[in-house]
């Protein structure tokens, strides 16, 4: 059948499952900062095959993944984002879990802070591809300050990617528990700090 072009806040669809930017405002930001809230943007069950780009999604306070959530099985992926000045539990920037796949190009993470994760953080069987990527200046409280990736079958690859002057208690750049897998290509390590 027909589909007519839906509006979301600043973002426009000709299908309702790819979004762009208008480029008159392009910012995106939740609620009142300081109140744990909602994610900038949620993307759950139901998302799959969802393209976010070209966007900044700033200002999420929230208990999980405050500028991206990825939950509960789509694969989804984010391209030409800005994810600055989030502050979650679970994840600052985005959040990737439950068995969700993110697709993460060209896309900068920036400033964000977490207990855990603070620029990234994959989870419960979550999985990652990040490439072209700048995850700078994020801190963990407590592990992955630029990326964390914890739980049996969560994945992160990583190419062609900056990640610097992010710190955590443990992993300041990357943390990984032993039964998550993490693999690096053409990826710059630099001037991340941890406090273990």
């Amino acid at each position: 059948g027909n589909w007519t072009a839906k509006a979301f806040g600043l973002a426009v669809s000709p299908d309702g499952i790819s979004w762009t930017r208008s480029i008159s405002n392009p910012v995106f930001w939740p609620g009142t900062p300081g109140y744990w809230g909602s994610p900038v943007v949620t993307l759950a069950e139901g998302s799959g095959g969802a393209l976010l780009d070209g966007f900044t999604l700033t200002g999420g306070d929230a208990p999980q993944g405050a500028g991206v959530l990825v939950e509960n099985g789509p694969a989804v992926t984010l391209l030409h984002l800005t994810v600055p000045g989030n502050h979650g539990g679970d994840g600052g920037g985005i959040r990737v879990v439950n068995g969700a796949t993110a697709l993460i190009s060209a896309t900068a993470i920036v400033s964000n802070t977490a207990t855990w994760g603070g620029g990234v953080l994959v989870d419960l069987g979550g999985s990652a591809t990040i490439v072209g990527s700048d995850i700078r200046g994020n801190t963990a409280e407590d592990s992955g300050g630029g990326i964390d990736a914890w739980w049996p079958g969560s994945r992160v690859d990583i190419s062609r990617s900056t990640v610097a002057g992010n710190s955590a208690r443990q992993g300041g750049g990357i943390h990984a528990t032993e039964d998550a897998a993490v693999h690096l290509t053409q990826v710059t390590l630099v001037d991340n700090t941890a406090g273990e």
